[in-house]
């Protein structure tokens, strides 16, 4: 009923935050359909540094999709799709700007989430039972933690024990007095099979964070990977909404449900997409995934269309021209199936902005807008 606002921070190098003053759209839906763009495909297929054929790599299964950004101020998705394709480090896809490229075709593995490519990645079962679990109430997905003394150190779910032994270093180092706050921000990979949580292959790395991270196997290997384009020029939310539209497509076309969705920092540590963990914004993200993921795998046959006579947003949804007084405007949904159409008109309200503060530019880190959260 009322349009997000808020200051969007683009990326923090533990010095500055840039901030941005950004708005959201009427619907976590995005009124448009999917194209990407292929120009740099050839370019990536022929590189040979840039990827691996995913079928000549250990367990190369399609399991997870990897959301990161590019956490500078000038990128796109064409200048991030071109430097990709042609460099060491790759991606599958770019998003920001409007618009989405694919650059490493899905049958390679690209080198994105930092985790190497010489582990092969398993599923263990814990022998803790799940109880109940729905894929779109996120408060329903398991609390992993870890607890041991010594050397022995096993992870936890929903505070029962599992079979599943958490490592505490690697063959060079060791973390000083393991505890949760080594862990991810979403926690080692999981997934839940004939009613038992399993946990994915994990590891310590000591690249990202001094402390040392237990991260997750299988960034590399096992999953799709999408840069996002951070840029002044950009609409951060409209980004997001192009992201969450293709991790839906992945994951009807590999048949995986949304639990299969990481950010980089799940395999390293890394602060990574920092657009969205800055923000608060990761579960925000994750419900326009939701949507797109319900309509994309149960109504492919629908059209879904808005239209508004207001200048303020545009077709897709986004504002696109913030008003200066706060605005109650109309727009009209319409859904078809190609014989029988429906429309509904609704309204919202836009706040204007001259009725909140607005942060465009480079600001301390230790000043954080809002507590940390993009919406007011």
């Amino acid at each position: 009923s009322v349009v997000a606002i808020g200051n969007a921070c683009l990326y923090n190098d533990g010095t500055n935050r840039y901030y941005k003053a950004t708005y959201g759209a009427v619907n976590n839906f995005l009124f448009e359909d999917l194209w990407i763009r292929r120009d740099y495909e050839e370019i990536a297929r022929n590189n040979e540094n840039g990827h691996r054929i995913r079928s000549t790599v250990g367990n190369g299964t399609i399991e997870f999709v990897t959301v990161h950004d590019t956490a500078t101020l000038t990128s796109t998705a064409q200048s991030t799709a071109s430097s990709m394709a042609s460099g060491e480090t790759s991606i599958h896809y770019t998003t920001g700007n409007g618009e989405v490229y694919s650059c490493v075709p899905e049958e390679f593995i690209a080198f994105h989430a930092g985790d190497g490519t010489g582990t092969t990645f398993a599923w263990y079962p814990t022998g803790v039972a799940c109880d109940y679990l729905d894929e779109f109430d996120y408060s329903s997905y398991p609390k992993i933690t870890i607890d041991g003394s010594g050397s022995y150190y096993y992870f936890y779910i929903n505070g029962k024990k599992t079979t599943v032994s958490a490592p505490i270093g690697n063959s060079s180092r060791t973390i000083e007095n393991p505890s949760n706050s080594n862990l991810s921000y979403l926690g080692p990979v999981w997934k839940v099979e004939n009613g038992e949580y399993y946990i994915g292959t994990t590891w310590v790395d000591f690249s990202q964070t001094a402390a040392g991270t237990i991260g997750s196997h299988g960034g590399n290997n096992n999953s799709i990977g999408i840069e996002m384009g951070v840029g002044t020029a950009s609409n951060m939310y409209d980004t997001w909404m192009h992201t969450a539209k293709l991790v839906a497509d992945i994951l009807v076309r590999h048949n995986l449900d949304i639990t299969r969705v990481k950010m980089h920092n799940t395999w390293t540590g890394k602060n990574c997409p920092q657009c969205l963990l800055a923000g608060g914004n990761w579960w925000e993200f994750m419900d326009m995934v939701s949507v797109e993921y319900i309509i994309r795998k149960y109504y492919p046959n629908l059209k879904i269309t808005l239209s508004s006579e207001s200048d303020i947003i545009d077709s897709k949804g986004v504002v696109v021209k913030a008003p200066r007084s706060t605005q109650t405007i109309k727009y009209t949904i319409t859904v078809s199936d190609g014989t029988y159409s429906k429309s509904v008109e609704l309204s919202c309200v836009v706040p204007g902005y001259t009725s909140w503060e607005r942060w465009n530019g480079l600001y301390s880190s230790s000043i954080i807008w809002n507590g940390g959260k993009f919406n007011l």
